[in-house]
């Protein structure tokens, strides 16, 4: 006969992981007894949410986890913003035993969190012991997600209310971003400022999808700046700066794609008249999404977690899956939503259309909003030949199109314009 003994522990002292970096703060709760396992009951804690400035006014921003970081439901039922909160904190099945449970806020953006209505069964024969101290996360001081989707205010959804105010820049639709919503702006004149002042810088991480390889990206303070020229990534007035590009130390990044950047430095610095798109009197023609900044410096471990994320808050393990966003390597795209004048080129490359032809209205009812209408005789749209259209290697060309005439070969893209075109996508018909 064998006897195998199989063991499992937790270590002592040991914590769990913060269940989502956008909140700021955590307490530990201990449940020091519970004579029987129960389904569906709830706890009564007494909490202290006095603080100021650290919880919604009506505590919305709580959220309660077990050990594992699964939420669990909570129903306030007492004395918000006092330091006698009552909560009700519910278990579908509460196991017999000790166990710690955490508390979360600290997150002005926070949806309320709570149950409108409280539960209807208190748990048998438990104790709550001491709750313990509050522990900071590793939350950014600043962050602006770009999810906006209106207006000239860029949200900091971290605690510290670091709003940014946008000039010129468009919003984008999220199968052109990382994360929901992102900005573009045209290198022209668009930038986002801020006017508050971020101590302690030691990170800085964004996504970016620069239009060339020459592009300017982040101003902390006029003297410490993020840039990329001829496609390498410097970071000027850092000290011994750690430079990630998705993920891995590299300096190195192309156009026309999404890439994750971080920056980390020995020595904290201030950010202040920062600026997301402009360094001194240079623009950066490139879009932008989910923009944070640490008072410390992130271990590359933490960087690359934070690529594979891709714009996820659920604490620095997290990992939402590897798909590039659908703009990667877009270098032209129109929409062709107007209802009158030329045809905008929304993948950054100001590939702007032109009207060719006399046919009496070029817009109509399209597959997705607004189309474009063509007589079948001399109507086209043009774009005079950039670099960004001269394609070198393999490449994709995609349309939806309705036509009405089949009796002859029809183009519906070309590059040239003659029979030896650059590229040519036509459709014919064939005789049985």
């Amino acid at each position: 006969m064998v006897f195998v003994g199989f063991w499992v522990w937790r270590p002592s002292g040991a914590e769990a992981a913060w269940f989502d970096d956008s909140f700021a703060y955590r307490n530990s709760v201990a449940i020091t007894s519970h004579t029987a396992a129960e389904n569906n009951v709830y706890i009564a804690a007494t909490v202290d949410t006095s603080a100021s400035g650290q919880f919604q006014a009506d505590c919305g921003d709580l959220r309660f986890t077990d050990y594992a970081g699964n939420q669990l439901p909570y129903y306030i039922s007492s004395g918000c913003t006092t330091a006698s909160t009552v909560v009700h904190v519910f278990f579908d099945t509460m196991p017999a035993g000790a166990q710690t449970i955490y508390y979360y806020y600290g997150n002005p953006s926070a949806q309320n969190g709570f149950q409108p209505t409280d539960f209807s069964t208190q748990a048998t024969g438990y104790a709550v012991g001491s709750i313990g101290s509050q522990k900071k996360g590793g939350a950014p001081v600043a962050y602006w997600k770009f999810d906006d989707a209106t207006g000239t205010n860029a949200q900091d959804s971290s605690p510290n209310n670091n709003d940014g105010t946008i000039t010129g820049a468009t919003w984008q639709t999220s199968d052109q971003c990382v994360s929901e919503k992102c900005l573009s702006l045209d290198g022209t004149n668009d930038v986002v400022t801020v006017a508050n002042s971020v101590a302690g810088v030691q990170s800085v991480s964004f996504w970016v999808r620069p239009i060339t390889t020459t592009e300017q990206f982040i101003d902390l303070n006029g003297s410490a700046y993020i840039q990329a020229s001829s496609g390498t990534v410097s970071a000027t007035g850092f000290t011994s700066p750690t430079i990630y590009v998705d993920g891995k130390v590299s300096s190195t990044i192309v156009a026309n794609k999404w890439q994750h950047i971080s920056v980390t430095t020995a020595s904290g610095l201030t950010g202040s008249a920062i600026k997301v798109g402009q360094i001194s009197t240079n623009y950066g023609q490139a879009f932008f999404d989910d923009v944070k900044i640490y008072n410390y410096a992130r271990t590359a471990a933490q960087v690359k977690a934070d690529f594979k994320s891709k714009g996820s808050q659920k604490g620095v393990s997290a990992q939402i899956g590897t798909k590039d966003p659908l703009s990667n390597g877009l270098v032209g795209y129109w929409k062709m939503d107007e209802a009158s004048g030329t045809l905008a080129d929304t993948s950054g490359n100001a590939n702007t259309g032109t009207w060719a032809g006399t046919g009496g209205s070029h817009y109509t009812t399209g597959k997705f909003g607004n189309g474009s209408g063509f007589n079948g005789t001399d109507d086209y749209v043009n774009r005079t030949d950039t670099t960004s259209l001269s394609l070198t290697s393999s490449f994709t060309i995609s349309s939806w199109f309705n036509t009405t005439n089949y009796s002859s070969n029809r183009p519906i893209v070309t590059k040239d314009g003659s029979s030896r075109s650059f590229y040519l996508i036509h459709y014919s018909v064939w005789s049985a």
